[in-house]
């Protein structure tokens, strides 16, 4: 069942806002300075986020394929997108107008627990690239694929939210149990292409790799910042003995927080 405030616009977006605040910009300012820069955030929600980066003098552009999510945006963002210094657009990162409009336009682009739910994340990272100014940054976070909640299973409508670990199941037992308890077809089609990524942290890195990126900096989490607005829990930083063990860390580690740059 789906935790409260995800139905709630207002407090997503403070969550977003506060977390950008306290974790994600000194995280990236560790490696550059973020005032005055161009940013794009694709799957932007709510628009929490980039809040804290306009408040540094950054131009932003938010993209996010929910209608509603982007009109709550504009509808919170109104005194930037007055001034001309943020955008939000119902928007799907491949659309061909995106490179025609945006090619080689931004020094940073921020992917927040947005690379599981898109297909075919290797064409997502060769479209960052193209979308980057040559000496821009991308972040990137998400939660390993065999972390206990990478499923994102507490989306689901039933009693399966507060169930850990089920969507490792092989594909079509997993399939099958979503639709035993009743998920929509809609809210079963989301779960299955995360399943269908499958984002793990090796696998992230080789991809990195693969598609000619440099990794600047990387940090891994035992608790998720977000934790802290949501459940009270504290930011904890992965021991360097459990991050340095392929495969078993993705186990035990809620999120990666990773910073890229294109290398040639």
């Amino acid at each position: 069942m789906p935790l409260s405030f995800h139905s709630n616009r207002d407090e997503m977006f403070r969550q977003q806002a506060q977390n950008s605040e306290k974790h994600i910009i000194p995280f990236i300012e560790s490696v550059i300075d973020i005032n005055d820069q161009h940013v794009l955030e694709i799957g932007c929600g709510e628009g929490g986020v980039l809040r804290p980066f306009l408040q540094r003098g950054c131009t932003c552009v938010g993209i996010d394929v929910n209608a509603s999510k982007i009109q709550y945006a504009m509808e919170s963002m109104g005194d930037a997108i007055s001034l001309k210094r943020a955008r939000f657009l119902e928007r799907d990162v491949y659309d061909p107008g995106m490179l025609a409009e945006f090619g080689g336009s931004f020094d940073l682009i921020l992917l927040l627990n947005t690379i599981e739910h898109i297909p075919e994340p290797d064409k997502l990272m060769l479209t960052v690239r193209e979308l980057l100014k040559p000496q821009g940054l991308a972040f990137v976070s998400f939660p390993p694929w065999f972390m206990p909640y990478a499923g994102h299973q507490q989306m689901t409508e039933s009693c399966l939210g507060k169930l850990p670990c089920y969507h490792l199941l092989p594909r079509r037992v997993y399939r099958g149990l979503l639709s035993l308890f009743g998920e929509s077809e809609i809210k079963i089609r989301n779960l299955m292409s995360i399943a269908d990524t499958r984002v793990t942290i090796q696998g992230f890195e080789k991809r990195a790799s693969l598609c000619e990126y440099r990794i600047l900096k990387r940090r891994f989490y035992l608790f998720n910042p977000i934790y802290e607005l949501k459940f009270g829990l504290p930011a904890v930083k992965q021991l360097p003995v459990i991050r340095s063990i392929p495969w078993f860390r993705d186990f035990i580690t809620t999120t990666c927080y990773y910073i890229l740059q294109p290398s040639s």
